[in-house]
């Protein structure tokens, strides 16, 4: 640390910053604003500042120098302050009093704090080690650190889950309920335990119906791997036993066998055996094979 530094702290000139609310901003503006203003706002002791707008944007935030137009700048610093406001830092207020034109080319910018900004900071919850990480989980999602700390405190951290699940769901799906503030939105929810929207489903819920379908999704191919255990395992004590009948036979026996077998075949392996009969080829064997086997099932073993 050099002199400057150690007369700044002197002075008092430094600011606490919730690292909790500062790392859970998304906005490179909203974090630049968020570090400054709030050392400000408690150096100066008021609850709103002006500032020029290009001094505001080019040396404070650190937008760049090209874009000198001042509805660029105005649209550029737009996402970090909405952010700001979303999360009660900033009091939300209209363009047409946070931006004031007192000269061609010169514009000022008015920013004033949330009222619950000022007020004293909740204790941080300690009852549970998840606590803390329920407080930030909230604080992402638009609910101001002394909300969220109260809500933490005076809520089961199961019902919290349930309702930050339900949020993440309506956010997910740009349901208007969480377009316009979805920080108020949430806290609402939480306190006034909302009933789930038509169509939701927890991840428990999900995941205890995907176990549901893989279990019977298991059991049906069970079932069928069974099922054509069985099959076979007829089949093949079917075409035992027929193979142990026509080898009982007698070489006579069997020549009379097959010519009725022939006569009593169906008509299909009938007309298909007579068309092959004499060809000498694998076809043939094939349709004597299975006329033989039909007549023998059905006369002779069944």
């Amino acid at each position: 640390w050099n002199k400057v530094v150690f007369k700044n702290l002197q002075a008092g000139y430094v600011s606490p910053l919730d690292p909790g609310v500062y790392f859970a901003l998304k906005s490179a503006v909203a974090k630049r604003a968020f570090r400054y203003l709030a050392k400000h706002f408690r150096l100066r002791q008021q609850g709103e500042l002006a500032f020029d707008l290009k001094t505001f944007a080019f040396e404070k935030i650190g937008l760049s120098r090209s874009s000198k137009d001042a509805g660029q700048i105005k649209k550029e610093l737009q996402a970090g302050l909405e952010e700001l406001e979303s999360i009660g830092f900033l009091a939300p207020m209209p363009r047409e009093l946070r931006y004031e034109k007192i000269a061609p080319g010169r514009w000022t910018i008015r920013l004033a704090r949330h009222r619950e900004a000022d007020a004293p900071p909740v204790p941080p919850v300690v009852e549970t080690d998840s606590g803390p990480c329920m407080v930030r989980d909230l604080v992402a999602r638009g609910v101001t650190p002394a909300t969220a700390s109260g809500l933490v405190r005076d809520h089961a951290h199961e019902a919290l889950a349930a309702r930050l699940e339900v949020f993440d769901w309506l956010v997910a799906r740009k349901d208007v309920r969480v377009s316009k503030n979805p920080g108020g939105f949430l806290a609402e929810s939480i306190r006034k335990d909302y009933s789930a929207p038509r169509g939701f489903a927890s991840k428990a819920e999900q995941a205890r119906k995907l176990e549901e379908a893989e279990s019977a999704r298991t059991k049906s191919e069970e079932a069928r791997r069974e099922a054509e255990a069985r099959s076979r395992t007829q089949a093949e004590a079917e075409e035992a036993r027929v193979t142990a009948y026509w080898d009982s036979l007698s070489p006579m026996e069997q020549v009379l066998v097959r010519e009725e077998a022939i006569r009593g075949a169906s008509p299909f392996l009938a007309a298909q055996y007579r068309k092959h009969r004499g060809s000498g080829s694998s076809v043939e064997s094939l349709y004597l094979q299975a006329i033989l086997h039909e007549y023998v099932t059905a006369r002779i073993v069944r």
